[in-house]
């Protein structure tokens, strides 16, 4: 886990901050230390993580924000460079009259965590759960797009 006060965080939102296309070396070699743990790359080669990483993007929610609601398409994969999010599914209420329903949280993620893959792996998926941010969250992503091009240039080479 990255603290927010230290200044390996600030460097790697730094360089994510940066357009894609302007990050220098030095930048993507930020990134991909910031990023070696995450799951999704620890499975791919070092040239695959190089492009994974000049297509990360950095997202900043604030605390109660929502990264994506139940019943929308996912088309983002998120990892979470510092902050949590809750995951929360619909259930009905016992009791209630037909069709009532309340959120449910089944999972809480932290600094460290990635999420939304399957809107990676699938075209038109249907998110399944709520994302809440339960405090402020600082996240890389990268969307489906980005993800299948990289993949299918890999794939050639």
């Amino acid at each position: 886990m990255i603290a927010t006060g230290d200044d390996k965080f600030h460097a790697i939102v730094e360089a994510l901050n940066k357009p894609c296309d302007s990050r220098t070396e030095n930048d993507l070699e930020t990134i991909m230390r910031g990023t070696a743990d995450v799951r999704l790359l620890t499975l791919s080669e070092p040239s695959t993580h190089l492009e994974f990483v000049k297509a990360f993007k950095y997202l900043f929610l604030s605390a109660g924000s929502t990264v994506f609601a139940v019943g929308e398409i996912g088309v983002t994969f998120y990892w979470i460079l510092h902050g949590t999010v809750g995951l929360l599914i619909n259930k009905a209420v016992n009791g209630a009259g037909a069709g009532e329903e309340a959120a449910t949280e089944i999972k809480i993620l932290s600094s460290g965590d990635q999420f939304g893959e399957l809107g990676l792996l699938k075209e038109q998926h249907v998110r399944a759960a709520t994302a809440i941010c339960k405090e402020d969250c600082h996240l890389v992503t990268l969307e489906r797009d980005e993800f299948i091009s990289i993949i299918r240039r890999q794939s050639i080479t």
